[in-house]
């Protein structure tokens, strides 16, 4: 089973991309008003800043504490559905 779109988008967890946009807006502004903004720069740091933090939101769900899923299944099914289910088959029967 092929996971969809949407579960990619979800575990990419849109809300916290804010982290990684931030400071790179701060830091334009602070180039622009020094006089030294580069938009390839920007627009680099940018893209590099947001695939961290996807790729740490992955990590972070396949990391998760077995023991955190077991007490909250519905929580780690809602944030794992693109590790697969045969990880999470073990913990299904407590709910």
């Amino acid at each position: 089973m092929t996971p969809s779109l949407d579960s990619w988008i979800l575990a990419a967890r849109p809300p916290t991309l804010w982290a990684a946009v931030a400071p790179v807006l701060v830091g334009s502004a602070l180039a622009a008003r020094a006089e030294v903004f580069r938009t390839d720069a920007a627009v680099v740091a940018l893209v590099a800043a947001v695939l961290i933090q996807i790729g740490v939101n992955f990590a972070n769900d396949v990391n998760r504490n077995p023991r955190e899923c077991f007490l909250d299944f519905n929580l780690c099914k809602k944030y794992s559905s693109l590790i697969g289910d045969h990880k999470w088959n073990a913990y299904s029967s407590s709910t």
